[in-house]
């Protein structure tokens, strides 16, 4: 009896928390497209979606939960498929060959340029927050000393209650939105990041409750 496989191997690739835009997604699209027959379907909270051409995303909803893209080579066994939800940013290749991991090679260099960095930070919102109650609790029993002198509490204490609240801050920000891949079927010139939009504030904040924390130490130090 002739031995046969049953099974096509698989390479599954996990190409990191990203944040999508629309022409990344039509660029993924593409890339998968050249396997062969292109399939696209897309989940919103509301409804889903399937296309078969990446110039139809923009006829998809800004805000999906869910995209998978895939494609296979109808005259071997090759197939690729790229996952992005909430939890997964998976590339998966069925009997991979030369051709289907050059079009891996394009999908990380893709989601390469829109990688999180902050995302791991992000899944330790809870410990962030711990610190900044740490921060606060051990200021309790600073501020209950009536002996304290005015340049004391506001050089010192105050700054340093100022800071504990950023880790808050964050942890607050950060817990609602952990997720692995976040996709923003849009322009990315029309949608731009959080950060990209309150960068220059958080920056000058913390700045200034750094030289506010220095300052006042100095202050109580040579009071």
């Amino acid at each position: 009896m002739a031995v046969r496989r049953t099974r096509l191997p698989t390479e599954k690739h996990d190409v990191g928390p990203v944040r999508l835009y629309r022409e990344d997604l039509q660029a993924i699209a593409s890339a998968v497209g050249e396997l062969g027959v292109l399939k696209i379907t897309c989940d919103s909270a509301e409804d889903a979606w399937e296309a078969s051409d990446s110039s139809e995303f923009c006829d998809f909803p800004i805000d999906l939960l869910e995209v998978t893209i895939s494609s296979n080579d109808e005259d071997t066994s090759a197939a690729v498929t790229a996952t992005f939800n909430t939890t997964t940013s998976l590339i998966e290749l069925t009997d991979p060959d030369i051709f289907s991991e050059g079009i891996l090679s394009r999908i990380r260099t893709i989601c390469g340029n829109r990688r999180r960095p902050l995302w791991y930070l992000r899944r330790r919102g809870s410990t962030l927050a711990f610190a900044g109650f740490l921060a606060l609790i051990v200021l309790v029993p600073i501020e209950a000393d009536s002996n304290l002198s005015n340049n004391y509490f506001f050089g010192t204490v105050f700054p340093v209650f100022v800071l504990s609240l950023i880790p808050i801050g964050l942890a607050i920000r950060w817990l609602g939105s952990s997720r692995k891949a976040i996709i923003t079927n849009a322009p990315r010139a029309t949608k731009p990041s959080y950060w990209e939009r309150t960068g220059d504030m958080w920056v000058v904040g913390v700045i200034t409750a750094i030289v506010g924390a220095i300052l006042g130490y100095m202050l109580g130090k040579f009071s």
